[in-house]
Parts: structure tokens; sequence; C-alpha cells
């Protein structure tokens, strides 16, 4: 296919060559025509130089009859000879930013041609015939000639396809960093929240630690009373007899002093057993003597003589030496869960497993009784937080699992050793 421009360049050049030899042109004119050669080919020089892609493009039906270097760059081809009116926008490879064709009423360069708009920085996309694509933006504006009549329009291209790229980079990073904040800001508010759950766990637990407190110095109280009640009703009592009978040996006849001494040695074995029963009360003295097996077997026997229940002792690796602290709260905790078994569980047999596992003792006292519903129940009346004091003193934990009907198993875990000892 011929080159428009150089068929039009031969015919201008046969029609100058025939007009100097007919001596058509004068002189005057063969130096004007001159004049805007050169003129026409700096100005194609300068386009050439500028880094704007530029296009013309003349009526009737939009050809392109002129583009720069730049232009045919981007385009990937030289697009001289098409008609941007005539043919498609699918065909000349026009897009919008959203990858769809182009309307062709609405390309710049139309618009400019037909409809005599001035078009400033529209972004579309020119898909070269290798696939590559380049985002430009597109000015347009007509060209009139002396009567002000629309001959052709001129478009000018900018290449933004690198500015394009960092855009969408600055945009992905700007969403991967709000990405980041939503997380971190997230993981703040659990953290907080978790803090705060904690704050209030921990006010929960000074709560209970004072109220257990006020709780113990009560039951340590009633302790008092009950036993100066028992020191001066039993103790007391048994002690006026005493001493009645010893004064009574004083006026008895030497044959008859054996009956008044019986009398005597066996009051004095009751205040003997009365101190002991006190004495166990407050501290087990066996626990000091024989340790904590035959300490709680002999509690057993005690209890079973006076309750009825039967208790069934179940123990092992209990020769591992252990804190004196521990020894008193197991004993004590098996002691009131036992008091309480005999009292509410309606029962006549029950449980105690008492096993070490490395650094802790693991106690159990389980009953078949009648059970209970732990959230009806007043753990301040019932026991339950005693024992569970008792074993936060010594450093572990207990729990009470109960049911209507299930029975009631009372499981605890001490450590073996004191906490100063253990660090």
């Amino acid at each position: 296919m011929e080159n428009p421009e150089a068929a039009r360049a031969t015919e201008d050049n046969q029609l100058s060559s025939a007009g100097w030899k007919s001596g058509v042109y004068s002189e005057e004119c063969q130096q004007v025509c001159q004049l805007c050669e050169l003129e026409r080919d700096h100005l194609a020089a300068i386009l050439e130089t500028v880094p704007h892609g530029i296009v013309i493009v003349e009526k009737p039906n939009g050809k392109i009859t002129y583009v720069n270097s730049r232009a045919i760059e981007l385009y990937g081809t030289d697009p001289r000879g098409l008609e941007m009116v005539s043919h498609s926008p699918r065909a000349m490879r026009l897009l919008t930013l959203d990858g769809d064709i182009y309307p062709s009423e609405e390309l710049p360069a139309n618009r400019a041609l037909l409809r005599g708009e001035n078009v400033r920085y529209e972004e579309m996309v020119i898909e070269q015939p290798g696939g590559k694509r380049a985002v430009v933006t597109v000015s347009a504006s007509p060209l009139r000639n002396e009567n002000g009549e629309i001959v052709a329009a001129v478009g000018i291209f900018d290449d933004i396809t690198e500015r394009k790229q960092i855009e969408e980079e600055l945009r992905k990073h700007r969403e991967e960093l709000e990405d980041l904040v939503r997380q971190r800001t997230e993981e703040i508010l659990r953290a907080n929240r978790e803090l705060e759950k904690e704050r209030r766990e921990l006010r929960q637990a000074e709560k209970r630690a004072r109220d257990l407190a006020v709780r113990l110095v009560g039951a340590q109280e009633k302790e008092r009373r009950e036993l100066g009640q028992e020191l001066h009703d039993g103790v007391g009592g048994s002690l006026t007899l005493l001493k009645i009978a010893a004064a009574r040996a004083r006026q008895t006849p030497p044959d008859q002093i054996e009956a008044v001494l019986e009398e005597i040695e066996r009051v004095a074995d009751e205040v003997y057993e009365q101190v002991r029963a006190l004495s166990h009360g407050m501290r087990p003295g066996m626990l000091d003597d024989v340790g904590l097996v035959d300490a709680l077997s002999s509690y057993f026997e005690d209890y079973t003589a006076q309750t009825g229940v039967k208790v069934s002792f179940e123990h092992r690796g209990l020769e591992t030496p252990m804190a004196t602290d521990t020894e008193i709260a197991a004993f004590r905790i098996v002691q009131e869960a036992l008091v309480n078994a005999a009292r509410h569980a309606k029962t006549s047999h029950v449980t105690v497993r008492l096993e070490c596992e490395h650094t802790m003792l693991r106690l159990e006292i389980e009953d078949r009784g009648c059970g209970f519903d732990p959230t009806e129940v007043d753990s301040r009346s019932s026991g339950i937080s005693g024992m569970q004091y008792r074993a936060q003193l010594a450093g572990g934990e207990l729990v009470v699992d109960s049911s209507p009907g299930a029975g009631t198993c009372v499981s605890c875990r001490l450590p073996l050793r004191e906490r100063s000892e253990a660090s």
C-alpha cells in the first residue's frame, strides 16, 4: 500500500516542477514557497523532539494524516491512513481504563473534530499489536480554517503507564498498611479486653480473699468460743468433781479410801479424754508423730464409730516428704468433707483417695449420697469456702463436683513443698 504522504509529496513536487518550467510562479512566489517548506520542516523537526505523542486527523472521516515518532512508539505501529470516524475503536485497540472498548463517539480526537470540543487530560489505554498496554492522557483540540470551519483536530498523548503503576503500588501498600493497622488495632483491643477481664477476675479474687479472711476470723472466734465453752462445761466440770473427790478423800476412813481413789481416777481419765479430744480438734498431734496416712486412718476409725459411715481409704506414693502446711490442709479438708457427708449426703459409705503426682498431692473425697446443686448452696454455711480457702493458703486448688442424685466428689491438688522451698 502506497504511503499517502509520499504520494502527496510526489504530486506536489510534480506540480511545482511544472510550475517552474512553465514560468507560472514568479520568483517571489518561489521564495514564499521555499520559506513555507523550510518552516514546515522546522516544525516537523520540533514535533519529532517533543516527548509527547502527536496525531493530526482531518475531515471528513478523521483520517490520520500526521503522527510523530513518539505516537508511533505508543501505538506500537504507524497508524497513518486509519480513519478515526469510520474505523472501530476495537480495530484501533483503544480501551477505557477498565479494559472495555472505547466508544467511537467519545474518542477525544472525534469529539474535537466533529463537535469542536477541547478535551483535556482524558485517560485511556492503547493496546499495542503484541498485547502490551500503555496508559495515556489525551488532550485534543479542533483546528479551523480562515473561515472558522473545523478542518482537522490535533491530539496529544502523554504516557503515564509508569505513574499508574506507581499509583497502583501505592494503593496496594496503603491497603496493606490499613489492614496491618486494623489488625494491630484489633489485637490491642483484644489485649485490652483480656487485660480488663484479668483485672475484673483479680478484683473478684481479692474480694473473695477478703470475704474468706473475714469468715476465717469469724470461724476462729467461733472456735475460741466453743473451746472456751467446752473447757468450762466439760473440763471445768470434771475438775470440779476431782476437787470435790479430793476433799472427800481427806475425810474418808482408810478402810474406805479405795473407792474414793477409784472415783478420782475415773474423773481424771474423763478429763484426759476431754483434753485429748480438744487438742485433736485444734491440731492432730498424730501428724507430728506418725504422719498423714496413720493420722487419717485413726481419724476414720473415730469418724465411723461416731457417725456409722464407713470410710474406704486408698493411697499411693505418700512416702514422698511433704510440707507441714500441706499435711494440715489435706487433713482438715478431708475432715471437713467427711463432716459434710455425714450431715448432708445421706450415705453409708465414703471413699477417700490420696496420691502423689510429681510435685503435687492429689486427694478426692467421694460419696454416693443424695448430692446437691452447687449453684443453690450457700458456700459460706456449707464449709465449701473454708475448704477452698485452706487449699488456696497452701498454694493449691479445690473443686466440688455434685448434682442432685449423683453424689458428691471433692477434688483437691496441693503442692508437696512450700512455695518458698520450691523456689
